[in-house]
């Protein structure tokens, strides 16, 4: 690999970490507006985009979820379905996004919902101040430790 391939890839891969974010915050969108349940209630299979904005009560168009479900598609949490209608594609779930519906077997939705928390990533978002000083980086993010903020914020 000659040394602008090589370079490329370098800048290639640290934007990664630029962005890195927002694929967990796009998953996390979709557990919020119920996009894998109210796919799996209509059926799973096939759901074309006008239905499932309308399912979930956003009206239609919906230049967002658009954007949305192409990002997830692109990643394989659905499957874009063959249709002649580019302006109103249809998804259906795949192994991945029923992995994300809420009741479902394995659900991994209401952890990716606690990771996702303001107060869980503020632990990341501390790591440098923790390693500067002798405080917890929950407490030093939150005030309280884990365990109180859990039980006075249930939500």
């Amino acid at each position: 690999m000659g040394s602008k391939e090589s370079s490329t890839a370098v800048i290639t891969y640290g934007w990664k970490y630029v962005f890195g974010f927002a694929d967990a915050a796009i998953v996390k969108c979709a557990i919020e507006l119920g996009i894998p349940d109210v796919m799996m209630s209509l059926g799973g299979d096939s759901t074309k985009l006008s239905q499932l904005s309308l399912a979930l009560g956003l009206g239609v168009p919906a230049p967002s979820l658009l954007r949305i479900m192409r990002f997830l598609a692109s990643r394989g949490f659905f499957k874009l379905s063959v249709s002649h209608d580019r302006s109103d594609p249809a998804y259906s779930l795949t192994p991945l996004s029923k992995l994300l519906i809420k009741d479902g077997p394995g659900s991994l939705a209401p952890f990716i919902l606690f990771k996702s928390h303001p107060a869980m990533l503020a632990l990341w978002h501390n790591m440098a101040a923790h390693e500067r000083a002798e405080d917890m980086p929950y407490e030093k993010a939150n005030g309280d430790d884990l365990w109180e903020h859990l039980e006075s914020n249930r939500e």
